[in-house]
């Protein structure tokens, strides 16, 4: 018995949902999505808890895109992790997309959404990110090293002073 390709049922599968991505992409200017759920920002039952926050994970997997993300570029992106966006659903992996301002760039990552401040702080130092989207608030924050013996005393993570050690301990000087 021959064996079937299972290619075209995956891209037919993800094509509704790369239309999608585009769209709310073009409405503003980034999302997360985890294909077990949908649109992160929708799901109500996170607005109920303290934390959510969202680090760009894997940032070798990224791309990169000087034009807004196409429909062809969303399914490209999610065939091509697949494997990691398809695990449990308890691992919380998203597709992320945002437009930064500065560079006139629009990035496509992989996301991972923390409901622990620290956690967050953690992947984002882990995986050397200059921000965490904050869902609640609609920005980002500065991460600071979570492993800091000053930064474990405080329970939102917001001193200054440990933050600037921080960053300057991430870039070497």
């Amino acid at each position: 018995m021959a064996k079937t390709r299972r290619k075209p049922f995956i891209m037919e599968k993800y094509a509704d949902i790369s239309k999608t991505l585009e769209i709310i992409h073009g409405q503003h200017c980034g999302l997360t999505w985890n294909l077990h759920r949908g649109n992160v920002l929708k799901i109500a039952s996170l607005r109920t808890l303290s934390f959510v926050g969202v680090v760009s994970v894997f940032p070798e997997r990224g791309r990169v895109l000087a034009h807004s993300p196409t429909e062809r570029d969303f399914l490209q992106f999610i065939l091509d992790n697949q494997p990691m966006l398809t695990t449990p659903a308890t691992t919380w992996l998203c597709v992320g997309s945002w437009y930064d301002s500065i560079t006139h760039h629009n990035h496509l990552d992989l996301s991972r959404v923390s409901f622990d401040r620290h956690a967050a702080h953690r992947l984002a130092w882990k995986h050397r990110q200059y921000s965490i989207y904050l869902l609640h608030m609609n920005e980002s924050e500065t991460p600071f090293n979570p492993d800091d013996p000053v930064n474990k005393k405080l329970e939102d993570g917001t001193l200054y002073t440990s933050v600037l050690r921080s960053i300057l301990k991430w870039h070497g000087t």
